[in-house]
C-alpha cells in the first residue's frame, strides 16, 4: 500500500513541483520524500533482521530487489541531496543544469 501511495505522490509531485533539486522543492514535498525514505528503509531493516542466518537474504530475489530500490531511494533522498549541497557551494551555476540534476534524479521512478 505504501508503494502505491509512493507512486501515486512521485506523479503528483512532478505534476505540481517545479524545483530542480529536493531541498528546493516546498516543504510539503521534502517532507513526504523524508517520510518514505525513512519507511522504506526501516521496512528493508526489519526484513532483512527476520534472516535468521544474514547471509541467506542474498539468496532471496526478493529481498535482492527491495534493496536496490532501497539504495536508490537512499541515493536520491540523501546522498545526492547531499552531493548537489557541495557541489552548490562550489559552483553555484549547477542548478540551472536541469538535464543533469533530472537525469541523477530519475534513480528513484
Amino acid at each position: 500500500a505504501v508503494v502505491a501511495l509512493n507512486a501515486v505522490w512521485i506523479a503528483v509531485d512532478v505534476e505540481v513541483n517545479s524545483a530542480v533539486i529536493l531541498f528546493q522543492a516546498p516543504i510539503i514535498s521534502q517532507l513526504l520524500e523524508q517520510l518514505f525514505c525513512i519507511f522504506f528503509v526501516a521496512e528493508w531493516l526489519v526484513r532483512f533482521l527476520a534472516f535468521k542466518e544474514k547471509l541467506s537474504s542474498m539468496h532471496d530475489a526478493a529481498f535482492k530487489f527491495d534493496t536496490l530500490l532501497m539504495v536508490l531511494a537512499v541515493f536520491d533522498c540523501w546522498v545526492l541531496m547531499v552531493i548537489l549541497a557541495i557541489w552548490l557551494s562550489v559552483d553555484p551555476r549547477v542548478v540551472h543544469n536541469q538535464a543533469l540534476v533530472q537525469c541523477l534524479s530519475l534513480v528513484r521512478l
